[in-house]
């Protein structure tokens, strides 16, 4: 596999700043944003945003056990360092490329292969049901969510 050249990856990330920059300055433009940071009190928010960032990391970690211990049901070993930056880099391939997180599940099958040069059936078949378990517990946790509301705080009808 062909490396790619550091300068190359230099010339991507500064273009791509540059037209971040050009989109902040004519869609959005600078003195807004630095009103809006000047107007915010750091230290009012950094419980609050400490707190985020933990919750994500530990929810990113149980994510990537989850699929790893999938992945080693099927004869697939990879660490859990490797498997929490494939699905690290998916979430980042998702929002660049928003395929409705296809893109994400196809990269991460793209860096076990890469890695492990197992079939690629057995890892489609881990993040399938990967994602079907991660679906099944969100959408069980909404149910769950939602009759709690409706039964505890007595919802009217129109609101529904």
């Amino acid at each position: 596999m062909k490396k790619s050249s550091p300068i190359k990856l230099i010339v991507s990330l500064a273009a791509g700043l540059i037209i971040f920059i050009l989109y902040l300055h004519f869609f959005v433009g600078f003195e807004e944003i630095i009103g809006v940071f000047k107007s915010v009190d750091p230290r009012e928010y950094l419980l609050y945003y400490s707190i985020t960032i933990m919750a994500m990391i530990l929810s990113m970690l149980f994510y990537s056990m989850s699929w790893r211990e999938l992945m080693k049901a099927l004869s697939i070993n990879i660490s859990v360092r490797n498997a929490l930056f494939y699905s690290w880099v998916g979430i980042f391939v998702d929002l660049v490329i928003p395929l409705e997180s296809v893109s994400g599940e196809i990269t991460r099958i793209y860096l076990v292969h890469r890695e492990t040069r197992v079939s690629s059936g057995k890892i489609i078949a881990s993040v399938v049901a990967h994602r079907i378990i991660t679906t099944s517990i969100t959408l069980g946790s909404l149910i769950f969510a939602s009759a709690l509301i409706i039964l505890k705080y007595k919802v009217s009808t129109e609101a529904l």
